[in-house]
């Protein structure tokens, strides 16, 4: 039986840990941190309304309002008014936007497509299992909160 408080440390630190191997990829991109999560979202998602943007990158509105203008300079976003209620804004990304996206998405994923070839079929197939067990928790914790 596996203990659950050093389970849920070792899976917190070994996310935590991957994440920010993989966030040291995006130095020296076109895009800050910020920026990029930001424009993930937009084309994750195709159009999202601002504040929506701003809850899931968990920042201000304030905060996200100058993202978005920056993005916006950049020729990285479109912003529409909606059409039922003019306080709301939708953003969407570019052509140049996406193709950016995808391009920082690319590189900084490069030394993980890398390392999982390197992997054995059996230490593959254990991964692509825990991914959807991660996933499933990812959702119950986002659920519960």
């Amino acid at each position: 039986m596996t203990d659950d408080r050093k389970l849920t440390q070792d899976l917190a630190l070994a996310s935590y840990r991957l994440t920010r191997t993989l966030q040291g990829q995006t130095r020296g991109g076109a895009l800050t941190g910020a920026q990029i999560a930001a424009m993930a979202t937009i084309v994750h998602h195709g159009h999202i309304v601002a504040r929506d943007l701003a809850a899931l990158q968990q920042v201000t509105p304030a905060t996200m309002s100058r993202l978005l203008a920056e993005l916006a300079a950049g020729g990285m976003i479109r912003r529409s008014a909606d059409e039922e209620d003019s306080r709301l804004q939708w953003i969407e990304a570019t052509h140049v936007g996406a193709a950016i996206v995808a391009q920082e998405n690319a590189r900084r994923m490069a030394p993980l497509v890398a390392a999982l070839r390197a992997l054995s079929p059996a230490d593959r197939e254990t991964l692509a299992r825990a991914v959807t067990v991660i996933e499933k928790l990812t959702v119950e914790i986002a659920q519960a909160a």
